[in-house]
């Protein structure tokens, strides 16, 4: 079943209710305060949600298909597995830098979601085995670089992955056209000159 698309008013407590959860921390978070920075009464914030975790959920999934519908789009277009990796980089980081809060959010606190969470850990263990192919499949003939490609590895380019946003100068307006290169420059090829 699709959720329900969001209200505008939906969508201007998620926006309020991330920022709030990036700088104060979900669970340290009130509904109460997302209520005062919207300048209503908490009772008044009700009537669009019915709780805070319902917020939660809304931006763990969208975050979770977002980066699902793109990796899943990737494996079955035609490019040869050597360059799906680099794509795979594009893909992750441009997915992550389009709303970095909402992408700081889905980092911290997926686990939370109610909602979403075995859903979420079920695609976070196929994206680790889609991109352990992928390494694999670009270190293929390179014998010295071959016993590199195990689950560590891939953790490795993951977790690098997951704080690029942490790494963005602006935040508000990234420039993703030249922060994919770079990441996919270090990751592929290092830090060589």
């Amino acid at each position: 079943m699709k959720p329900m698309k969001p209200t505008p008013k939906q969508l201007e407590i998620y926006e309020v209710a991330k920022k709030l959860f990036v700088e104060k921390g979900y669970r340290e978070t009130s509904v109460r305060d997302i209520a005062a920075v919207l300048n209503i009464k908490a009772a008044s914030l009700y009537s669009h949600i019915i709780t805070k975790d319902e917020i939660l959920d809304y931006i763990c999934h969208d975050v979770f298909e977002r980066l699902s519908t793109g990796l899943k789009n990737l494996m079955h277009t035609e490019l040869p597995l050597q360059q799906k990796f680099p794509e795979f980089i594009r893909i992750y980081i441009t997915e992550s830098l389009k709303d970095i809060d909402k992408f700081v959010v889905y980092q911290k606190y997926w686990k939370l979601s109610e909602k979403h969470s075995e859903k979420i850990a079920d695609g976070k263990n196929l994206l680790h085995e889609r991109l352990k192919n992928l390494l694999a499949a670009n270190l293929t003939g390179d014998a010295e670089m071959e016993c590199f490609v195990d689950d560590s590895t891939t953790l490795l380019v993951l977790h690098i992955l997951q704080f690029v946003p942490h790494l963005v100068n602006n935040k508000e307006n990234p420039d993703i056209e030249a922060v994919v290169p770079e990441i996919q420059k270090r990751l592929l090829f290092g830090y060589a000159k």
